[in-house]
């Protein structure tokens, strides 16, 4: 009936793994759990590979780093069930039925989409302190947000599709750094006019990078909307990408580019900071996609 597919990338899941497995044992239904992990270090690995003994579990080892789109297409390849969960490594379920929730909402014409929550106290660890603040203030919306905007609203860090429509869509391998693979993919379920079921089932993201290293994959994700951008590929509503056009039509491109070299490290200083400004972070992020449209 189910597979739950995880790809695995530097987290220690054996605590995670257990807690899926625990619930999708309680269901009664055929369910397979896996976990392949895409070039993490040996430390991650030699922790991860106890569970290859666990039942249910199929933990497998790339070779080599595959990439976040490559990856989740070879999980869904070779799942073996009708129905598909795919979660991020880097997680915590929160409730007892959030298996049984995804099974009691399954249709093989549809996508069910649960959520992404953040731990409700900051970080102990300050270095993290942006990663959780922009999530808790960017990320985490309820039901009625999300339908509201059910295309835009959607991330692949925790939803059901069947096997049929997955092989349909697919991930963009040509994107192979981290950022916007989801994007495209919510814009092709639009595109195919397939319906996005929204509940509340959400997947806490306890992964919590440092600010430093939020921002490197922030820019990271710009480099590839930039990338998509130039490619002509339909994406659809993206803030960030809606007002670089905005400012490209006005021809403040340039006014936004000579600011940025002004205020830059001022901003990134307050990004590293216990009180990030996030409208701040907006500006940084337009002026980053500005550089990269500016390197044609």
């Amino acid at each position: 009936m189910l597979s739950v597919l995880i790809p695995i990338y530097n987290f220690d899941c054996r605590a995670f793994i257990q807690s899926i497995n625990k619930q999708a044992s309680e269901c009664n239904i055929p369910f397979e759990i896996r976990c392949y992990d895409d070039g993490s270090n040996k430390t991650f690995k030699d922790l991860n590979s106890s569970l290859s003994g666990m039942s249910n579990v199929i933990y497998t080892e790339m070779p080599n780093n595959m990439g976040r789109s490559a990856i989740r297409n070879k999980l869904g390849a070779e799942a073996i069930y009708k129905h598909l969960l795919f979660m991020d490594c880097d997680s915590s379920i929160e409730q007892s039925d959030f298996i049984s929730n995804y099974i009691h909402n399954l249709n093989e014409n549809r996508v069910v989409y649960g959520g992404r929550s953040y731990e409700k106290n900051a970080p102990v660890n300050k270095a993290q302190y942006l990663r959780w603040f922009y999530g808790i203030k960017r990320e985490v919306k309820n039901v009625a947000e999300r339908a509201a905007a059910p295309y835009k609203s959607f991330m692949t860090n925790n939803f059901v599709i069947s096997k049929a429509l997955f092989q349909s869509i697919l991930f963009n391998t040509e994107l192979t750094g981290y950022g916007h693979e989801d994007t495209l993919f919510g814009y092709q379920l639009e595109e195919k006019k397939i319906n996005i079921l929204h509940i509340e089932n959400p997947l806490c993201h306890i992964g919590l990078e440092s600010s430093e290293e939020f921002i490197k994959k922030t820019a990271e994700g710009i480099k590839n909307l930039a990338f998509v951008y130039n490619k002509q590929w339909p994406i659809g509503d993206v803030k960030l990408l809606n007002t670089y056009k905005k400012i490209s039509a006005l021809k403040l491109g340039g006014l936004i580019l000579f600011f940025g070299t002004i205020f830059e490290k001022s901003v990134t200083k307050n990004l590293v900071s216990d009180k990030p400004n996030l409208s701040q972070f907006d500006f940084y992020k337009l002026l980053l996609l500005c550089r990269e449209m500016n390197k044609k």
